[in-house]
C-alpha cells in the first residue's frame, strides 16, 4: 500500500507519537502535570486543578490548544412550588434551558392573569353593557 509524500505512515505518527511525548515530559518533569496519549492528540493537563483546562499537542503538526469548560450560574430551576424564600434570587424556566442550549429565542411571556380575569380571556360584553367613552 502506497501513501501520498505528505501523508504519515502508521509508523511514522507512532514514532512522532513518541518523540513528542518524550519532548514534552522532559519540559513539565516536576511540574505535577500530567501527560496522556489520545488518538490524535496528547493530552497535558493539571489532576490537581482540572478548572485550568487541559492543552491539546496535534501528533501529526505539533499544534497546542487549549480546551477549558466554562460554568455559568443561571439560578434555580423554576417550578410550580411556592418559592418560601422572601428574597428569592432570579430563576430560569423551561423556556430559557431551551432557548440557551438551541440557540432559538425563547417565546415571549404570557403576561399572567390581570387584577380580575386571565389576561388571556378578555371580558366579553353582554347584551345591555354600555361603553362610555
Amino acid at each position: 500500500m502506497t501513501h501520498p509524500p505528505d501523508e504519515l505512515t502508521w509508523i511514522q505518527i507512532c514514532r512522532v507519537r513518541s518523540h513528542l511525548h518524550r519532548a514534552v515530559a522532559a519540559l513539565l518533569r516536576g511540574s505535577g502535570l500530567e501527560i496522556r496519549e489520545l488518538a490524535n492528540h496528547l493530552v497535558i493537563f493539571n489532576p490537581k486543578d482540572p478548572e485550568k483546562g487541559r492543552i491539546y499537542i496535534t501528533y501529526t503538526t505539533g499544534e497546542a490548544s487549549r480546551r477549558l469548560v466554562t460554568w455559568d450560574y443561571l439560578g434555580p430551576l423554576h417550578t410550580t412550588d411556592p418559592d418560601p424564600d422572601p428574597d428569592p434570587e432570579p430563576a430560569i424556566d423551561a423556556a430559557q434551558i431551551i432557548a440557551i442550549l438551541t440557540g432559538q429565542p425563547p417565546p415571549p411571556a404570557d403576561p399572567g392573569p390581570g387584577p380580575r380575569r386571565d389576561s388571556d380571556h378578555p371580558d366579553r360584553r353582554g347584551p345591555g353593557s354600555t361603553t362610555i367613552g
